[in-house]
């Protein structure tokens, strides 16, 4: 079974400045996991309408920053998704899009698990 050519984690995000730090460095450790060697795991923070250090914090972490202002958490999922495929510049059909919430940590099985093709 092959994977995805490249991962997508897009977290919606608004004023989770405090938050944000420790769901992105789950993600990245997540992302450094081996069985993710061979796919390119890209990080989109989609700040919806943030008025606190939430783009700083994913910016210094090294997350692409989808800025915008509809206060909406499936809007903001989707201007992530769609940076996210810009900058990837690949088949949609090769990247598999993910999605978790800026106050979460993210699972490492969860995300191994769930980046397989089905059969």
């Amino acid at each position: 079974m092959t994977g995805p050519a490249a991962m997508a984690v897009v977290i919606p995000a608004h004023n989770e400045q405090v938050l944000l730090g420790p769901a992105l460095s789950a993600v990245s450790r997540a992302a450094r996991h081996p069985a993710l060697a061979a796919t390119r795991v890209l990080v989109v923070v989609a700040a919806d309408a943030c008025t606190d250090g939430t783009q700083s914090v994913a910016r210094r972490a090294g997350a692409l920053i989808a800025p915008l202002g509809s206060r909406n958490p499936g809007r903001a999922r989707a201007a992530g998704a769609a940076l996210a495929l810009r900058t990837l510049a690949l088949d949609p059909g090769a990247v598999w899009i993910a999605s978790t919430d800026a106050d979460s940590e993210v699972c490492l099985l969860y995300t191994l698990r769930d980046r397989r093709s089905p059969t």
